[in-house]
């Protein structure tokens, strides 16, 4: 798939079985997360599509998605209304006491997009505070390490 992503002729093809095939249950994790670390995807072209796979399958591609702004060098308050969607959704998640996991790689990861989210945005007050209300929630359901790196910033 990644082949036809590279392709301009079939580019659009592949988005939309890309995006179809979100519905459908199984392990895709690598297949998607290689999209990412195969720079198959463009942060500015395939937004829409980057979307999707961030709320079907975050679990499974945040890691990816991380390194993929790191390396990229995006903005990523361009997705800020994602992350701090995928942050409500893994506080429901907490709170059911659900099978916490298969959402290690989420929890791991998101605070630390959070963080990065909030720096990105000091011009943005409403989500800064946003990001901050969230940062709150993951504090108190101990999500991750947001403690550890709530005391490393209480050092400094």
């Amino acid at each position: 798939m990644a082949y036809f992503l590279k392709d301009s002729q079939h580019r659009e093809k592949a988005k939309r079985l890309l995006a179809a095939l979100l519905a459908y249950p199984g392990e895709w994790a690598h297949f998607y997360s290689q999209l990412f670390y195969n720079n198959s995807l463009h942060i500015k072209e395939d937004a829409e599509l980057i979307k999707k796979i961030l709320i079907s399958k975050p679990h499974m591609v945040l890691h990816s998605f991380n390194e993929y702004i790191q390396n990229n060098a995006s903005n990523l308050s361009e997705y800020a209304d994602i992350l701090l969607q995928i942050c409500e959704n893994l506080a429901e998640i907490v709170e059911g006491d659900k099978k916490l996991g298969n959402y290690y790689g989420l929890m791991s990861e998101l605070p630390v997009l959070i963080s990065q989210l909030f720096d990105h945005t000091v011009d943005n007050p409403q989500i800064n505070q946003k990001c901050l209300d969230m940062w709150d929630m993951l504090f108190e359901k101990q999500v991750g390490e947001t403690r550890q790196l709530s005391q490393s910033i209480m050092e400094i």
